[in-house]
């Protein structure tokens, strides 16, 4: 995993990235919540602004968005580049990535905010020079491939911090770790942005706030606002959505995320009926443990991914129950009354909705 394809591409197009302002924004969770925070306040204020983020929801390249909106209805005047990205040895990920560079700059976008898709240091995104950097949290997540320690994955993290730009680091973050991005700063002598308590009112679920503070204090590097209607605000996607009155949708795919949405699910008193699905490659047993320990059991299946976790993985776990995906699907559409919660991968999410038709 290195930047030197994507970054031979972008030469070669004159580095489009390069065109516009930048904000980037890494961590292991909050990341997309947070990006999708800013570019609506960044267009609520009269900027031009486009915003990246991974991995898609439901339909390749509706993750590139330009104005609030995804870019699906200017999507065929810019295929022709993957025929040159493919020839170029790009990952999808990274033609996706440079795709999303080329439009900004041709769209003429005054901002683009852009979600890390991994780590930080080596991925495709990291070929920015940003004004400002985010680093909304970091925890055991991805460890099989950047970690194993969470030293190990704040420093990748911290890669994506460069000289010049200002840096905001969410106060969830433990400070024996803060010192990994301090550190950072100084070397590449970078600006610190030192954390101060905003307290915004909101009806958002409860994790959300530092997510939201975090693209506030982001929104007033840029411009001064002293105050911001918050309400016009919308959630990103499968973050605790409701897809339908008793029927919620939470990408809580890592061990963090679970606890996020618990205590989500604590405050607004809800005890829902939960289908979960994760990829064998996360610390599923405590996921699953954590959400059981709430709700008293799980049902548990399996989706079309190569990592998605089987039958066998929860054969120890009590109270944890295999069901097949076509028997969820029954259920939700019979289900009116008791509360419906899917959650864990974002891939599962995006199956079943699918299959759903929602």
């Amino acid at each position: 995993m290195d930047t030197v394809a994507i970054k031979a591409y972008l030469n070669s197009k004159k580095n489009p990235q390069l065109s516009y302002k930048t904000i980037h924004i890494g961590g292991s969770n909050g990341k997309g919540s947070t990006g999708y925070f800013l570019s609506q306040m960044l267009v609520h204020l009269g900027f031009k602004v486009g915003y990246y983020y991974s991995p898609y929801t439901m339909e390749r390249f509706d993750n590139i968005f330009i104005q609030n909106r995804s870019i699906q209805n200017i999507l065929d005047k810019y295929l022709f580049y993957q025929s040159e990205m493919l020839g170029a040895g790009l990952t999808e990920f990274e033609q996706d990535t440079a795709l999303a560079f080329l439009m900004f700059s041709e769209e003429k976008v005054d901002y683009a905010v852009i979600e890390v898709g991994l780590g930080g240091i080596h991925d495709a995104t990291n070929v920015i020079h940003p004004e400002i950097g985010i680093i909304t949290s970091t925890s055991l997540e991805h460890d099989e491939i950047i970690g194993p320690t969470i030293h190990d994955i704040a420093t990748h993290q911290a890669g994506i911090i460069k000289k010049g730009m200002k840096v905001l680091l969410s106060p969830s973050i433990d400070k024996h770790i803060q010192s990994v991005f301090l550190n950072r700063i100084e070397e590449v002598t970078a600006t610190y942005i030192k954390h101060n308590s905003i307290r915004l009112k909101h009806t958002f679920p409860s994790y959300q706030t530092n997510n939201l503070t975090l693209a506030y204090r982001a929104l007033n590097l840029i411009k001064d606002t002293p105050s911001f209607p918050i309400h016009l605000l919308k959630m990103m996607p499968f973050r605790f959505e409701r897809v339908r009155q008793n029927v919620i949708f939470d990408g809580a795919h890592n061990d963090e995320g679970i606890k996020a949405l618990i205590n989500t699910l604590k405050a607004q008193q809800i005890k829902p009926i939960v289908y979960m699905s994760v990829l064998n490659t996360k610390k599923y047993e405590r996921m699953i443990q954590r959400m059981i320990e709430y709700t008293g059991n799980v049902y548990v299946t399996s989706f079309d991914h190569q990592q998605s976790i089987q039958m066998r993985d929860i054969a120890n776990i009590k109270h944890a129950f295999w069901i097949e995906m076509r028997e969820i699907i029954d259920r939700i559409k019979t289900e009116k009354y008791d509360t419906i919660l899917i959650t864990g991968s974002l891939y599962f999410l995006r199956t079943l909705k699918r299959l759903l038709e929602f």
